[in-house]
This record gives C-alpha cells, sequence and structure tokens, in this order.
C-alpha cells in the first residue's frame, strides 16, 4: 500500500506482485482538512467525522481489492510524511526515520496537539506552511493505518519531485 498525503487530497496505491490492484484519490488533504478544522462551526469534532468517512470509503473500495488480505507494506510519501518522521527523532529521540509506528504516531499527534501554531515553528523547526497541517495530515494518516490495519508506515523521503525528475 501506498499513501501520498497532499495538501488537496490523499492518493492510496494498492498493489501486488508489481502490478496495480487499485488506486483511489480523496479529497481529504491536509490543507483542505485544516480548513475544515478551523472552522468555528465545525471544529475538530467535524473534522474527525469527515476523516472517518473518507477512511471508511477507502476501506470498502479496498476490502473488495483485497478480500481478507492485508498490506505486506506500507509506504508513505510526501512532505508531511518527511516531517513526521523527523519529528519522531526531535519529539520521540528515536534514531531510526525510516518508519513510523501505529503506538509512534499516537505519542507525536499528543504531543503536536500540546503546541501551538508558533511553537511548532520555533520549537521544532517546522517551516509556516508545514506547521499549520502536520497536525491534520497526522490524523489522516493515523486514520488510514487503523483501517487498513497496519502497524508501521515506511517513509521514503521522495514524493512526486523525485519521479518528475526520474522521468525527465
Amino acid at each position: 500500500m501506498l499513501i501520498d498525503i497532499g495538501g488537496g487530497s490523499v492518493e492510496i496505491t494498492l498493489a501486488h506482485n508489481g502490478k496495480i490492484l487499485a488506486t483511489e484519490s480523496f479529497q481529504m488533504g491536509a490543507v483542505r482538512l485544516l480548513q475544515v478544522l478551523e472552522q468555528k462551526k465545525y471544529g475538530e469534532k467535524k473534522f474527525t467525522q469527515m476523516v472517518q468517512e473518507y477512511a471508511e470509503a477507502a476501506r470498502k473500495r479496498f476490502s473488495q481489492k483485497l478480500s481478507d488480505q492485508r498490506a505486506d507494506i506500507c509506504v508513505g510519501t510526501g512532505g508531511n510524511l518527511d516531517a513526521l518522521a523527523d519529528l519522531k527523532g526531535k519529539l520521540l529521540r528515536e534514531k531510526e526515520s525510516t518508519y513510523v509506528t501505529v503506538r509512534e504516531l499516537d505519542m507525536l499527534i499528543t504531543r503536536l496537539r500540546k503546541l501551538s501554531f508558533e511553537d511548532r515553528i520555533l520549537r521544532l523547526g517546522l517551516r509556516p506552511d508545514r506547521a499549520d497541517v502536520i497536525l491534520p495530515a497526522s490524523l489522516v494518516l493515523q486514520k488510514i493505518m487503523e483501517v487498513a490495519k497496519v502497524n508501521r508506515v515506511y517513509i521514503l523521503h521522495v514524493g512526486v519531485k523525485e519521479g518528475l525528475l526520474i522521468d525527465m
């Protein structure tokens, strides 16, 4: 399973033996969800409901393709996941940054929730455009991991720009 969490959408791709079984794009990217989260009339309750609905739709779609199988390997790409891997080292004092487990993600989310936007920039060294979306992106990843029943996401520190360079 490949997960790419971008600003406007989340792409999930399932493959087996080098063949793509299914790929879906969901309009629940980190920036889009941050906008929902920041709306005072909705708040975190509406945000959680939206993430749950998208994750359930993904689960149904992919359960048709996987039957009772589980993803052997789950890989994540994109700047939000790269930042999570780096935060794992800073906040959890873990040296290994090539993956994030469910337990580690839960701890990261707990700590990120306690920090203001400014603290995420000053204390964690995140860029402003990352500091505001890192929590929504983390919550999306948490829900996808729960639905997919995966315990670990490998983070390769590559994204669309590296793919474009290879194509060129």
